[in-house]
């Protein structure tokens, strides 16, 4: 089964191993597509050693079938081991809210672990792992042809997440990673894993212009077979297909930019006999406050 929406697995909750190279840290607000996110952090305690302080995470998205309110609090607490070794655990309440399909909203605590290594100003790595623990708002699918149980049980599911990042930081910049997702649920049709590998760069090119490239590949599998159905919602292209993009950005004096991207999105299952192939061109010009 394609997953929905409430498998995608938040970027910020795995540093540095979305497309692009960046590693999250607490003060940064960070989002994707036409939603409004926030983000917030109350510092309660600071040293040399350590660091502890509260987080705050919302998202809310409007827009024909996507329509969802994404809620988290937690706590943080951050470790310098040694000048080129951090160490961040964190623990949040996670409230996710599927309007158009209420089926698919959850509620889950959540935890993270992440390292980070500083090899010198320019070669960094980082590991991250974690776990969800979702309840949802809705009873178990049972497969065609099963006796269900009476009563039939609430959906949970459990989310474990890891992956290793290596980043160059110069006159160029580059990054490599992988993921793992494992999503095990007592619902029939909704559980995966997934492989993903990526890289993604960006240099500075002549006439002011930056470019930005990267590619993935995912490697999935679904333990009840992949079924199509027509109240099925899938998340967005990047996040549930190999991929392979490009972004040409160029500034028009000090407020305004433009820019050019291009998208390939490749998936395929073979038992099934189905290929997704998606192209998309999209030309955009920003206004800098």
């Amino acid at each position: 089964r394609i997953p929905s929406p409430g498998h995608a697995v938040p970027r910020g909750i795995l540093p540095g191993i979305g497309p692009w190279p960046a590693f999250g840290r607490s003060g940064r607000g960070s989002g994707r597509g036409p939603g409004l996110p926030a983000k917030g952090d109350a510092h309660f305690e600071e040293d040399t050693a350590m660091k502890s302080h509260g987080t705050t995470d919302s998202g809310l998205r409007r827009g024909a079938e996507r329509d969802y309110t994404d809620v988290a609090g937690g706590l943080s607490f951050d470790f310098l081991l040694h000048e080129q070794f951090d160490l961040r655990l964190q623990a949040k309440a996670h409230r996710f809210l599927f309007h158009n399909r209420f089926t698919y909203s959850y509620f889950a605590p959540e935890g993270f672990v992440s390292l980070q290594f500083r090899a010198n100003r320019r070669h960094h790595f980082d590991v991250s792992g974690g776990a969800s623990l979702r309840s949802y708002d809705s009873k178990i699918a049972v497969a065609d042809g099963y006796e269900p149980p009476q009563p039939l049980p609430q959906r949970s599911d459990v989310l474990i997440f890891g992956g290793a990042r290596y980043a160059y930081r110069g006159p160029f910049h580059f990054s490599v990673g992988y993921a793992y997702f494992d999503l095990s649920s007592n619902s029939w049709g909704e559980s995966f894993r997934r492989h993903r590998v990526s890289i993604a760069g960006g240099v500075r090119l002549p006439w002011e212009i930056s470019a930005l490239g990267s590619a993935s590949i995912f490697l999935s599998s679904y333990p009840d077979g992949v079924y199509l159905a027509p109240n099925l919602t899938v998340i967005e292209d990047d996040e549930n297909a190999s991929a392979v993009s490009v972004k040409l950005t160029r500034s028009l004096g000090s407020h305004f930019e433009v820019d050019a991207r291009y998208g390939a999105y490749f998936n395929s299952f073979p038992r099934n006999e189905y290929t997704y192939l998606r192209h998309v061109v999209t030309l955009g010009c920003s206004y800098l406050f």
